[in-house]
């Protein structure tokens, strides 16, 4: 009865240890993740405590400005940005019988905005439209910073941990987490490159339009309608040289036929 007491307690001993294995190597993955994400929540708490945060601005507007001659306004205009060291992204012209526009989007460093729209409001003989807007993004920039440099010290860690790994699923599943991470710092990367450079150059949508009196736009009118009339005329010159071979012919039949009607008068 005692051997048989003792041979039971051997057993349930040996059960209770297999199983306690089974169970360690089941979550031996999960030891490497549990490590690596109590980093990354360190790493954050760090970054956050202290931190003074500098103030970063992005500022846009919109602009639309009404000029005497627009043509030399947009030259004066086009010089001025230039020596602000900015430039014209992109440009537009429309013109009708009473208006004509110029749309411009300007990119100028920051400190220089405020020069810039003061300049255009100078060469204005009417501000038709003003809309400044400021928006600060100091928070999220030191948050995406913030996030970015945890996100590097994660991806170091699981690159140690690649190192350290046994077997061939742990291999795969640290890959599968490295590549994550290296999306996502890609994308922080992008998005601070596109913060920055919305700081530090301001955009400016810029309108210079000139508008013309009845009489001048009828002037207009009348000196185009001649204008369009000569074309036309010339084009209907073009359109006739073209048939030169048929007005040939032509001519050459009208020319037969008046000699054989001679020829048959004098006949007669």
């Amino acid at each position: 009865m005692r051997t048989t007491n003792r041979m039971f307690l051997l057993l349930g001993v040996f059960l209770i240890i297999l199983f306690s294995l089974s169970c360690g190597n089941r979550h031996s993955g999960d030891g490497y993740y549990s490590a690596v994400n109590s980093q990354e929540m360190e790493v954050s708490a760090r970054a956050a405590e202290g931190e003074t945060i500098p103030q970063r601005i992005i500022k846009e507007g919109y602009l639309s400005i009404e000029v005497r001659d627009i043509n030399q306004a947009t030259g004066i205009i086009t010089d001025k940005i230039k020596e602000l060291e900015g430039f014209v992204a992109s440009e537009s012209a429309y013109t009708e019988s009473s208006r004509s526009s110029r749309n411009m989007t300007i990119r100028i460093p920051a400190d220089r905005f405020d020069q810039l729209i003061a300049f255009l409001e100078a060469q204005a003989d009417r501000v038709a439209n003003k809309n400044i807007t400021l928006r600060d993004v100091s928070e999220e920039f030191v948050d995406v910073e913030a996030r970015l440099n945890t996100k590097r010290e994660l991806e170091q860690r699981y690159r140690e941990l690649l190192a350290k790994a046994k077997t061939v699923d742990e291999m795969l599943s640290i890959e599968r987490e490295l590549a994550n991470v290296r999306a996502e710092i890609e994308s922080m990367t992008g998005r601070l490159k596109y913060l920055s450079d919305k700081v530090a150059l301001s955009t400016l949508n810029l309108e210079v339009f000139q508008t013309f009196s009845p009489a001048y736009a009828f002037g207009q009118k009348l000196s185009k309608s001649f204008v369009d009339g000569w074309y036309a005329f010339l084009g209907f010159v073009v359109w006739l040289a073209g048939l030169w071979p048929f007005v040939l012919i032509l001519v050459f039949a009208v020319f037969l036929y008046v000699r054989r009607r001679r020829k048959n008068r004098q006949q007669q």
